[in-house]
C-alpha cells in the first residue's frame, strides 16, 4: 500500500498533515484515529481499510508534524473545518 502525504497550509505555513491510501474509485472514509495510537498500528489499520475504501487519515492538531493545539482558540471547530476542506478536495463532497 502506498501512503500519499499532503499538507494543509494557512498563510503559507503548514498546519495539518494528512495521508491518503487506496483507490479514488472507492467510497471515501475519513479515518480519525485515537490519540497516542502507535504509528505502526495506524498504518496497519489504514492498509486494511484501503482495500475497501479510499482512506483519508488526518493528523490531529499538535500531533506529529501538525501545529500544536495551543495556537487555536477552538481546536475542534478548526479541525472539523480542515477535515471538511480535505474531504471536498479528495472526495468531491461525497
Amino acid at each position: 500500500m502506498k501512503l500519499n502525504k499532503y499538507i494543509v497550509k494557512e498563510k503559507d505555513r503548514p498546519i495539518v498533515y494528512y495521508f491518503t491510501a487506496g483507490s479514488k474509485k472507492k467510497q471515501c472514509l475519513l479515518f480519525l484515529h485515537g490519540m497516542g495510537a502507535p504509528e505502526k498500528w495506524i498504518i496497519k489499520v489504514i492498509n486494511e481499510l484501503s482495500k475497501h475504501f479510499y482512506v483519508i487519515a488526518v493528523e490531529h492538531p499538535g500531533m506529529c508534524c501538525s501545529d500544536p493545539l495551543n495556537k487555536y482558540t477552538n481546536v475542534f471547530e478548526q479541525y472539523a473545518q480542515i477535515s471538511k476542506k480535505i474531504l471536498n478536495k479528495h472526495c468531491n463532497g461525497k
